[in-house]
């Protein structure tokens, strides 16, 4: 059975568990550069929990106090990287009305983020402890491509209703300019076909797949 996108609706922006104790928030900081430090350096599955609490500088008792293992520490990493991501890769405005314009930005920042060697690894690496950690995965499928998806469907849905792109649904629009755009590449990355593409390889890519969308959903006026 095919699981709809709004199932994945992307949660709300905010440390998990975080509170506005100034200590507290501190403390979460210093355990998670901690972890990041060690993550970075062993992996996954060749970091401990022993390593994490040398690095961050804190008690075994600490760490568990906040998180309760270390696929939460990942997963908490994974999300607050997504969120500043979000922030900066995903911000449209809904006014400017240069719709082709946007797209083309909006995808070409993308596309270049989702190529490079960093984020192909990181890919790869939470794919593979999915199936051990399934929240890990959706965390980062909601924290950076349901998110993504989230922010164009809103500007869409604003150029909808003021009349101009021909288009009923903007989640579906928004979904099917993620799968022109960036599925290929990703997948040829994945899987080591490219390593990457040249700036104009991707200016190309991202103007073609531009056309292609306002072939399924026209401009008006």
């Amino acid at each position: 059975m095919t699981v709809p996108l709004a199932a994945f609706a992307a949660p709300p922006l905010g440390a998990q568990g975080a509170t506005d104790d100034p200590a507290d928030t501190a403390k979460r900081r210093q355990i998670l550069e901690g972890a990041k430090r060690v993550f970075l350096e062993h992996g996954f599955d060749g970091a401990s929990m022993n390593d994490i609490t040398k690095a961050a500088g804190v008690s075994k008792g600490t760490i568990y106090a906040y998180f309760s293992g270390k696929d939460t520490l990942f997963e908490e990493l994974i999300r607050l990287e997504k969120q500043e991501q979000a922030e900066s890769l995903c911000l449209i405005s809904p006014d400017d009305h240069a719709t082709a314009d946007v797209l083309y930005d909006f995808g070409l920042k993308i596309l270049t983020k989702l190529l490079h060697p960093e984020s192909i690894a990181r890919v790869r690496l939470v794919m593979g402890i999915t199936p051990r950690f399934p929240n890990i995965g959706r965390t980062f499928f909601e924290t950076g491509y349901a998110r993504g998806i989230a922010r164009l469907t809103d500007y869409l849905a604003t150029q909808i209703t003021q009349g101009k792109l021909d288009a009923a649904d903007p989640a579906k629009a928004a979904q099917h300019f993620f799968d022109i755009c960036f599925s290929r590449p990703l997948r040829a990355a994945m899987l080591a076909v490219i390593d990457d593409m040249s700036p104009e390889e991707k200016h190309a890519h991202v103007t073609e797949s531009v056309a292609a969308f306002f072939k399924l959903y026209p401009l008006k006026g």
